[in-house]
């Protein structure tokens, strides 16, 4: 295989890791405003660590870190504006409820 080739395969598995990589980080933070809105609409309390506003918080904070490894440009401008949603989501919950969800007082 010439070293053309090789790069030229190297370029095309990166690409689709990039794309892998994007995808994972959409289905997340989709998951996350999904819990977020759960979160806004219910009152009753959770198994210790499994209130939908706690697994929402642990979704941005994993985009967060992920996020900076996304080389495409357009790809990470657009998972930022979505990332930018969940925390508005999540900015939206009463503070009582995290208070009641985390044991808080």
């Amino acid at each position: 295989m010439s070293s053309a080739s090789k790069a030229s395969k190297l370029t095309e598995l990166r690409t689709k890791t990039d794309r892998e990589l994007a995808e994972l980080i959409e289905n997340e933070l989709e998951l996350g405003i999904q819990f977020a809105f759960l979160a806004q609409s219910v009152a009753d309390e959770f198994e210790s660590g499994a209130s939908p506003q706690l697994r929402a918080e642990k979704i941005y904070t994993e985009a967060v870190q992920l996020l900076p490894k996304v080389d495409d440009r357009t790809e990470a401008q657009r998972l930022t504006r979505k990332l930018r949603k969940l925390r508005q989501e999540l900015d939206r919950i009463p503070a009582s409820e995290l208070q009641a969800h985390t044991g808080s007082r």
